[in-house]
């Protein structure tokens, strides 16, 4: 896929969840939101995150991992919540010099 397939199923599939993007001008001209790097405005905002990911917490109350299996790297990271660790994996691939659509990609 393209990235402003991506974009356009990703924002689908929250919406269905009932989010919305606040910038109507976002539904008339999805092309200016791929230039340069608009569109993170987007992806890496904390609404986006959490309706994409999920909201669910990591942590118990005594420090243990909930999801111990596919979170080892939380305790390094100290994030708390899915939408987190996922914006965190995000950045990884900006500094990596990849575009973080695709790794959105993976979850659609």
């Amino acid at each position: 896929m393209n990235n402003e397939q991506i974009l356009k199923k990703a924002i689908e599939k929250i919406e269905n969840k009932g989010w919305y993007c606040s910038g109507g001008e976002f539904y008339r001209d999805w092309k200016e939101w791929l230039r340069g790097d608009k569109h993170y405005s987007i992806i890496f905002s904390p609404s986006f995150a959490k309706a994409y990911w999920g909201n669910q917490k990591l942590w118990s109350n005594n420090s243990k991992l909930l999801n111990h299996k596919k979170y080892n790297d939380m305790i390094e990271y100290g994030l708390d919540y899915d939408w987190q660790y996922h914006q965190h994996k995000m950045l990884d691939e900006v500094q990596a010099g990849r575009e973080p659509l695709k790794y959105i990609e993976r979850f659609l």
